[in-house]
């Protein structure tokens, strides 16, 4: 077995820098319990069966406290308040007029999870003057590379949260440590080129500029790869 994967990266190189560190979640610490109280509310608040959940113990267990997000209207936005801690945001999947089959219902279930990358490349060309943001969160004692949608007007867009906040929230919420930054508009004609390549999204995003930049250094190698896969 090759020690390389796919992408022509190490593979030991790779899962260090997209393995995401699992250990064990202190739920006593107030941002996870606030995320887990957010993520869980942008998940089930529009199946209207929330009681029926609670009398079933589906959610039972879950130390949370769904009263603390309430609508402020003056806003127009949610708020999740607990002591000292306050955070705005509003549900993405309530923002979207249009969408693909099948979107509304994995923005607002467990299918969401693991397609930060992918599905945020995919709204990006809806989103005009916008960026893709990608770094490590800050979840708890777990850490992972995330990518979600810079929008011009400041916002952050979580695929993952089915959440719109602002950038400073969203960057206090997670620790947010940013590792690099793409435009959309390369998308399209990058995307075309590298899928030649077998280089995966993660990838793409994290060393956009390193990789363009050695394709444009390297074309007669890059073209004679690409031709051999053909």
């Amino acid at each position: 077995m090759s020690k390389y994967n796919i992408s022509g990266m190490n593979e030991n190189t790779y899962q260090l820098l997209y393995g995401s560190e699992k250990s064990e979640v202190n739920i006593s610490d107030k941002n996870v319990k606030m995320l887990m109280t957010i993520d869980t509310f942008t998940k089930i608040f529009h199946k209207k069966f929330l009681d029926r959940m609670i009398e079933l113990n589906k959610i039972k267990k879950i130390d949370i406290n769904l009263d603390n997000i309430k609508y402020n209207d003056d806003k127009n936005m949610y708020e999740y308040i607990e002591g000292d801690s306050s955070v705005s945001f509003k549900i993405f999947s309530d923002q979207i007029l249009e969408a693909p089959k099948g979107t509304i219902k994995e923005l607002e279930s467990d299918k969401r999870k693991g397609k930060c990358h992918q599905r945020t490349m995919e709204i990006a060309l809806s989103f005009e003057n916008s960026k893709i943001l990608t770094g490590i969160i800050h979840f708890g004692n777990h850490k992972a590379l995330h990518s979600v949608l810079l929008t011009s007007d400041g916002n952050i867009i979580d695929w993952t949260r089915n959440m719109i906040t602002d950038k400073d929230t969203f960057y206090k919420m997670y620790d947010f440590i940013l590792i690099n930054e793409v435009d959309p508009l390369n998308l399209d004609d990058d995307i075309k080129l590298l899928s030649q390549l077998d280089i995966d999204g993660k990838v793409y995003l994290t060393f956009r500029d390193e990789l363009m930049r050695d394709i444009e250094l390297n074309k007669d190698v890059f073209n004679s790869e690409s031709n051999k896969k053909r």
